[in-house]
């Protein structure tokens, strides 16, 4: 796979690549992310320890 050479310009739609595959791994991943602020980052902030973490979030579903 080759390095972008064109910056932030517009890629021609003869060299454009992806397909829906792409655009829902991009979606999905960021979604995804906002469950990793929410069960990974939350429950030890409040200073409870891994199994504490996976209670609390076992609890919650």
């Amino acid at each position: 796979m080759p390095i972008e050479q064109r910056g932030v310009g517009t890629i021609p739609d003869e060299e454009r690549t992806s397909g829906p595959k792409d655009l829902v791994s991009i979606l999905l991943g960021s979604n995804l992310c906002l469950g990793v602020i929410i069960f990974g980052w939350l429950p030890p902030s409040f200073g409870l320890d891994w199994w504490s973490s996976v209670s609390a979030t076992w609890r919650a579903r």
